[in-house]
């Protein structure tokens, strides 16, 4: 059966079996065919095969396999090269420094995690790639001087794509309008909370754009003023924002004549619930639109200070003729009420983040994700019954909370509860916080602390959480060594999931002082220790 299955394989065309590495991360493809015979090995180092080099979270000895296989192969080849974590940036950027203008073939590039402080060096660089065409970027700590940044950003000379979320300085941004735009940026996506006043100054450069998502600064409540500019290709645009509907008016009809695509996730002001008001908007400036999604959170003290029934203009003719749907629904949480309104088409659901604040809350819709926070203790507050009510049936894919206090079994109750959750962020005050992330049904793929804790919480943590990979958390000092002891050990038993150990607001002494406990109890042998922002990493 192996044999016949090997010659079926060998009766394709090489152009058929490159299709087929296509959907594969280059290593795992060929530690799949690349030992099968001389043509396959011959497939992997031809100039027409194209390298996707992914380092993704793994063990560090999958890491370096991963990494030996690119250095063996032809820089030349590499088309994509993606890292999700803190650990491969340092790699990739020691590649890039070292011969950067190899990779002349490289069309997409995915760094997560880069430290602050070399982002703008890789940025200078990534000018020198011909086919750079695709760039994703996320950083570590606050970038000095966002006008450089974006400055070279739009100067890469083949760039359409770009996928950011940087933070940077509260430094005022000094960027004028530019009058001879070279961009050739067709998606731009931004999760970097501008301020408003600056988005006709970005608009300009960029003259091609065709997709814009972007969020801007919370509780903007300026009337701001922009330059109008024609943006004949841009068709898309989704805003993130709680800009006050006077200021929204004003940016829809200076830049956004051409759009087909509208999406809209607003909280606060009521004014976005005014269905005459968005339909002369659309009808005055924005006559092509094809898709609108408004995703809207009210915060009132009551109900009469809203008249519920005014909602029932969105189901006007000139609505239901665009067949755009929308639904509302009410909520009372402590001494507030809150009104729902989506659009009720399959995007505006999938997206929803819903944030609990004690006695004033603040429900946001981004992403499938719900966060409670309160004083009172986690058995006292949380109910399961009234959080679903809140949600869709199938519950969200991220779960937070965030207390005073926790009750282990209510939680897992809750886990029970949202079958679905793939992320759980689990904190209280007095010093507990636990991030997972499921992988699918079945295993949990990340565990995450910000807050200290002891060895006894990690103790019953890693009880619960056997697939654990990596967990980053706050430690205090007496407990240190003990808790790095016992998951070290335990590693070496039975868990050996467990890649990545972060200890998070550390200094070069605790790299020392974790040397110093490796070497002195000889706890292991392949771990790498190092510091990385404000965190020191234990890798093996």
């Amino acid at each position: 059966m192996h044999r016949s299955s090997v010659t079926c394989l060998e009766d394709l065309s090489n152009e058929i079996l490159y299709d087929i590495f296509d959907y594969l991360h280059t290593y795992d493809a060929y530690q799949a065919f690349g030992n099968l015979n001389w043509r396959f090995q011959r497939l992997f180092t031809d100039s027409c095969f194209s390298h996707k080099i992914i380092l993704d979270l793994s063990s560090k000895a999958t890491f370096q396999q991963r990494c030996q296989y690119l250095h063996s192969g032809n820089y030349q080849n590499v088309k994509a090269i993606h890292s999700s974590s803190c650990l491969g940036v340092d790699y990739i950027l020691s590649l890039f420094l070292n011969d950067l203008s190899a990779f002349v073939r490289l069309e997409s590039l995915v760094l997560h995690e880069i430290e602050a402080e070399r982002v703008l060096p890789l940025l200078t660089n990534l000018k020198h790639l011909p086919q750079l065409y695709s760039l994703s970027l996320s950083n570590l700590g606050k970038i000095k001087d966002p006008n450089t940044l974006h400055q070279l950003i739009f100067n890469l000379p083949v760039l359409k794509y770009c996928n950011t979320t940087l933070k940077w300085t509260e430094m005022q941004f000094t960027l004028t309008r530019c009058l001879n735009p070279i961009s050739k940026i067709q998606c731009f996506i931004s999760r970097s909370d501008f301020d408003p006043n600056i988005l006709g100054i970005l608009l300009s450069y960029m003259p091609q754009l065709v997709r814009l998502s972007i969020s801007t600064k919370p509780f903007i409540q300026t009337l701001v003023s922009w330059q109008p500019i024609v943006l004949t290709n841009l068709t898309y645009f989704h805003l993130d924002h709680s800009m006050d509907f006077d200021s929204f008016e004003m940016l829809m009809s200076d830049f956004f004549h051409e759009l087909k695509v509208l999406r809209i996730s607003q909280n606060s002001d009521v004014d976005y619930l005014n269905a005459k008001r968005w339909q002369t908007l659309i009808t005055t400036h924005l006559p092509r639109l094809e898709k609108f999604d408004l995703q809207h959170i009210s915060e009132i003290p009551h109900l009469y200070y809203f008249d519920v029934s005014q909602l029932n203009e969105f189901v006007s003719p000139f609505w239901t003729q665009h067949q755009w749907f929308f639904y509302h629904t009410t909520y009372r949480y402590m001494t507030m009420w809150y009104i729902f309104f989506f659009s009720n088409i399959s995007t505006c659901t999938s997206n929803r983040h819903i944030t609990i604040v004690d006695d004033r809350t603040t429900i946001d819709i981004r992403a499938s994700q719900l966060t409670v926070c309160n004083d009172e203790n986690l058995g006292t507050i949380l109910d399961i019954s009234n959080l679903t009510s809140l949600i869709d049936f199938e519950g969200p894919k991220n779960l937070a909370l965030r207390m005073k206090a926790y009750d282990r079994n209510n939680l897992m109750e809750l886990c029970r509860a949202m079958p679905n959750v793939e992320m759980l962020v689990l904190s209280t005050y007095s010093a507990q916080l636990v991030s997972i992330d499921n992988d699918y049904d079945t295993t949990t793929a990340l565990f995450q602390y910000t807050e200290q804790i002891n060895l006894g919480d990690v103790q019953a943590l890693i009880s619960i959480l056997p697939n654990l990979k990596s967990l980053e958390m706050n430690i205090k000092g007496d407990h240190l060594e003990s808790i790095i002891r016992f998951l070290l050990k335990k590693k070496a038993s039975c868990n050996h999931q467990l890649h990545v150990i972060g200890l998070r607001d550390s200094h070069h002494g605790i790299v020392r002082r974790l040397e110093k406990l490796l070497d002195r109890e000889q706890l292991a042998t392949n771990y790498t220790v190092k510091l990385i922002s404000d965190t020191v990493y234990l890798w093996s």
